[in-house]
């Protein structure tokens, strides 16, 4: 996983509470959305979340787009995904509130194509199908557009297909797709699988992922006061990453 040393930005969630007493924690289960575990692992490698006074659990999800419809119903209180698909989700409706951010590394979203794939740049896409993961608005459909305005071909003349990365990456590997634009962790295990990158992010996106929760979970004081305490625990887990990567 590719990660950079990230700038967290996290609202005083709590900062409201004037003189009531503080909510018993101990009753409060957070539901944390997640995508391909990307956040998960970060939370248990850096361990910060062993003494947290409220129970939680993981939904792992494969894109951004059932994530967010997740959100939308309320099956999760938070969420992470890159800075598209959150106001795409935002856009259309789904009740959520940015509570932290933080810069990623644009090279975990790329375009790649398989290893002996007569493609050898963007340019020579013009004509030929791309799949991106997972949904309209996603991260890997900005990065594709920019990358054929960075080497001039029409988006029109690049069909594009939207398939949810699992189905993607077995299409992928069984040579049913002339290209594909996804992200980590799918990105790096095709490309150890052989596919060829041809661009990735770098100096096209900005790489900006936020974590968002559920209107209706910060309208419980009780949950409130628990995804305040987890925003700042992953704050302390992306400082402590990017203190290890710069050893």
């Amino acid at each position: 996983m590719k990660w950079l040393k990230p700038v967290v930005s996290a609202l005083l969630l709590c900062a409201a509470f004037g003189s009531q007493a503080a909510p018993d924690l101990s009753k409060v289960t957070l539901v944390l959305g997640d995508q391909a575990r990307n956040l998960r692992s970060l939370i248990e490698a850096a361990d910060v979340m062993k003494d947290a006074p409220y129970h939680y659990r993981w939904a792992n999800f494969q894109g951004a787009a059932p994530l967010f419809e997740a959100q939308r119903a309320g099956a999760v209180d938070t969420s992470y995904a890159g800075d598209l698909p959150v106001l795409m989700a935002a856009s259309g409706g789904v009740p959520l509130k940015i509570i932290a951010t933080n810069v990623g590394d644009a090279g975990s979203n790329g375009l790649i194509v398989p290893a002996d794939s007569p493609i050898h740049s963007v340019k020579d896409l013009a004509g030929k199908q791309v799949v991106v993961s997972s949904a309209r608005g996603s991260i890997s459909q900005h990065l594709l557009y920019e990358a054929l305005e960075e080497a001039k071909v029409p988006r029109d003349t690049v069909p594009v297909r939207f398939v949810l990365p699992t189905d993607a990456s077995a299409a992928f590997n069984s040579g049913q797709i002339a290209a594909w634009a996804t992200f980590d962790p799918y990105l790096g295990i095709a490309e150890k699988h052989g596919a060829r990158l041809l661009r990735d992010g770098k100096g096209l996106t900005t790489a900006l992922s936020f974590v968002t929760a559920t209107q209706s979970s910060l309208d419980d004081p009780a949950k409130r006061a628990a995804i305040a305490d987890f925003t700042h625990r992953l704050a302390k887990a992306r400082v402590g990453a990017g203190a290890s990567a710069a050893v």
